[in-house]
């Protein structure tokens, strides 16, 4: 069974929630990570990669800032990060199945 893919303006939507849930402290990061990776299938090439993308910088940047123990983090707390960690897996292996050029930046997590 095919997926269909979200119009331009739905895949829009998930990104800009994306960015709306990214660095809360509630339980919106768990729900919207777990509706994306839902639908990750059925975001457009474009939107995806800009996920991949701006996720990755999220994730780099948090890990610089618990490696400097900053109070604030990027990612949220720990149970935060775990989902967005999940999220960007899932959204790095789709890129890969698709067979795109990855815009993301490498990610170091240690």
């Amino acid at each position: 069974m095919k997926t269909e893919m979200f119009t331009d303006a739905e895949s829009q939507i998930y990104f800009c929630a994306f960015r709306y849930c990214l660095g809360r402290r509630t339980y919106v990061v768990s729900n919207y990570c777990e509706e994306a990776s839902q639908k990750v299938r059925q975001i457009t090439d474009h939107f995806l990669l800009l996920l991949e993308k701006e996720l990755s910088e999220a994730i780099h940047e948090d890990n610089e800032q618990r490696a400097k123990r900053e109070q604030y983090r990027t990612l949220g707390w720990d149970c935060d990060r775990y989902h967005w960690m999940k999220l960007f897996e899932l959204v790095s292996a789709e890129v890969d199945r698709r067979g795109l050029e990855h815009w993301a930046i490498k990610i170091n997590d240690d």
